[in-house]
C-alpha cells in the first residue's frame, strides 16, 4: 500500500508538540521568498521524489515578495497538509504565522544563526569539505584569511574550527562597516595563501568583491568565492549546491517522518552533493597547477 499524505501518520515534532494532520482538501503549499529559476528546480525535484515514493498531493505555490505576508492568512485558511519553505524570509514568516502546520525548509544559508527551526536542508557546505579539496590545489597552503562582521561571526567560528583541524593558521579581521574592508584586507594580505569569503551581504557588495579580486591578483593569493559567479569574476574556486538534490533531500526528510523516524523532525542537514567551479586563468597567473582529475570533476572551468 502506497504512502499518502491523507494518512494521519504524517506527524512532525515542531515547537514541542506533535500535531497529526489528515489530508482532506489540503495541499502541499510552497512559499517562496521570490520567483527565481533555482526555486522552481528545487520544487520539481522535491515533488518528483515524493511521487516516486507514492506520496501524492496537489501543490500550490505562493510568492512572499509579490503578495507580502497577507498570503499567510490565506494559506492558514486552506489548512495545508505540508509547507515547503524556500528562503530565509519564507521560513521565518511561516514558522511564526503558521505554527502547528508541518513544514520543511531548504534554500537557506546558516539557519542556526537565523533562528530557523528544523526540519530542513540548508545550503551551507562545510569548510572542512572545502579545505580538504582546495589543499590539493594549493599544496603548500599554510594560512587562510577572512574578514567578518557580527553578522558572519558564526561562520568565522566554523571556519576557525576547520582550520584548526587541518593545522592551518587563520588570519582574520573583524570589521563593523564595509568601508573598513580595504584596510582590513591590507593588514592580512602578506600572510594569506587563500582568502575565504564568508556569506555576509553587509560586507560583500559588488564594489567590495571587485576590490578583493583585483587586490588578490596583485598580491598573489587565491580567493575562494561563494558561488560560480564569483569564480567567473576572478576567484580561484567556489563551491555550489546541487539544487535539484536539495529538493530531493528535503523530500527524503518528509519520507523519514512518514516512516516514523524519531530523529527526522529535528534534523537540519547539509548538502550532500557539491559542485565545484574553477578559474584556470587565475590559477595560471598565481602559478598554481590544478590536477587534471580536479579539472575533470569540476562543474565548470572558466578561462580554458
Amino acid at each position: 500500500m502506497s504512502k499518502k499524505l491523507c494518512v494521519a501518520i504524517f506527524c512532525l515534532f515542531v515547537w514541542g508538540v506533535m500535531p497529526c494532520f489528515c489530508y482532506g482538501n489540503g495541499a502541499v503549499v510552497v512559499i517562496k521568498n521570490r520567483e527565481i529559476p533555482l526555486y522552481d528546480k528545487v520544487v520539481r525535484s522535491f515533488r518528483a521524489r515524493l511521487e516516486r515514493n507514492g506520496v501524492s498531493a496537489a501543490f500550490e505555490e505562493y510568492n512572499l515578495e509579490e503578495k507580502g505576508e497577507s498570503i499567510l492568512r490565506e494559506i492558514r485558511a486552506k489548512t495545508p497538509v505540508l509547507i515547503l519553505n524556500l528562503g530565509t524570509s519564507s521560513a521565518k514568516s511561516a514558522q511564526t504565522a503558521l505554527k502547528g502546520f508541518p513544514m520543511v525548509f531548504t534554500m537557506i544559508l546558516n539557519p542556526w544563526q537565523n533562528n530557523i527551526f528544523p526540519p530542513g536542508v540548508c545550503m551551507d557546505i562545510s569548510f572542512e569539505t572545502k579545505l580538504e579539496d582546495v589543499k590539493k590545489i594549493i599544496t603548500g597552503m599554510e594560512t587562510v584569511g577572512t574578514i567578518y562582521s557580527q553578522d558572519s561571526l558564526s561562520k568565522y567560528e566554523e571556519l576557525a574550527q576547520a582550520c584548526n583541524k587541518f593545522g592551518l593558521r587563520l588570519a582574520a579581521k573583524r570589521i563593523n562597516d564595509q568601508k573598513d574592508f580595504p584596510q582590513a584586507l591590507e593588514d592580512i594580505s602578506s600572510q594569506v595563501d587563500l582568502f575565504i569569503m564568508l556569506a555576509d551581504p553587509g560586507i560583500y557588495h559588488p564594489k567590495t568583491v571587485e576590490y578583493l579580486l583585483n587586490f588578490s591578483l596583485q598580491k598573489g593569493f587565491s580567493v575562494m568565492g561563494l558561488s560560480s559567479g564569483y569564480t567567473k569574476a576572478g576567484a580561484l574556486i567556489s563551491y555550489d549546491c546541487d539544487y535539484e538534490d536539495l529538493g530531493v533531500q528535503a523530500a527524503e526528510l518528509v519520507l523519514k517522518v512518514l516512516a516514523k523516524d524519531p530523529l527526522a523532525a529535528g534534523e537540519i542537514v547539509r548538502p550532500r552533493k557539491v559542485k565545484t567551479t574553477l578559474n584556470l586563468k587565475v590559477a595560471q597567473r598565481l602559478g598554481l597547477k590544478i590536477p587534471q582529475n580536479i579539472l575533470n570533476e569540476a562543474e565548470e572551468v572558466f578561462g580554458r
